[in-house]
């Protein structure tokens, strides 16, 4: 599935959890317990943020200009090189 598609579920997903978070789950949950959530989905939409970053550099043609440069400085990941995408 293209990472586009995939960073548009995940924002979705992250647009629906706030406000299940904001409306429902407030009535239900200490200040503490509701604050740590809403963290947990703004790092979740931060996530899908860079999701669609990294399949607008696919769509661009990044992976393949710079996938053996980006293994110059991380040798120990050069049996990985196929498996990453961005």
């Amino acid at each position: 599935m293209n990472l586009i598609k995939v960073s548009a579920i995940s924002g979705a997903l992250a647009v629906v959890l706030g406000a299940f978070g904001a409306h429902t789950l407030k009535q239900h949950l200490t200040q503490e317990q509701l604050q740590t959530f809403e963290t947990g989905v703004r790092y979740h939409f931060y996530h899908s943020l860079a999701l669609l970053g990294c399949g607008m550099l696919q769509l661009m043609g990044f992976e393949n200009r710079s996938k053996h440069r980006l293994f110059y400085f991380f040798p120990e990941f050069s049996s990985f090189q196929d498996q990453f995408i961005c």
